[in-house]
């Protein structure tokens, strides 16, 4: 397994290279592959263990998996080549208020979804209820 992990690490290093993309300073090519291969394995395991929630598990064709390595992407790459951490850039992030935050909510009533957007002012602690998963309002 370990070897296997390494060949996907140097994959993973020279898409980076050739993309001309940097990870975070605390991120590696081996540690990347590393937790990706762990959300792998765990997506893995709960669709062995309850297949049944699976098929909810999409949106618009896209898998939960393929949502959750793009969210994880965003994290670990320094798009920007500040040389921050992601902790750093994260607290950057929650500790400015002179932007207004915009928070999204889906509701669902049988097939049909419902897009709402809430406007968060600064310095507001939280939106309130309502919002669903990890909301920027939350700083």
């Amino acid at each position: 397994m370990q070897r296997l992990i390494q060949a996907w690490a140097e994959g993973y290093a020279a898409l980076l290279t050739a993309f001309g993309l940097a990870l975070r300073p605390e991120w590696t090519a081996d540690r990347l592959a590393l937790a990706l291969q762990a959300m792998l394995d765990g997506f893995l395991l709960r669709y062995r263990i309850l297949p049944d929630d699976y098929p909810t598990a999409t949106v618009d064709d896209v898998g939960i998996f393929a949502d959750a390595v793009v969210a994880f992407a965003v994290g670990v790459i320094d798009a920007e080549r500040s040389g921050i951490s992601g902790r750093a850039a994260l607290d950057a992030l929650a500790e400015s208020s002179n932007q207004p935050r915009l928070v999204f909510a889906v509701t669902h009533q049988g097939d049909e979804k419902t897009y709402q957007n809430y406007s968060c002012q600064p310095p507001v602690r939280t939106c309130g209820g309502g919002i669903l998963g990890l909301s920027p309002c939350l700083a």
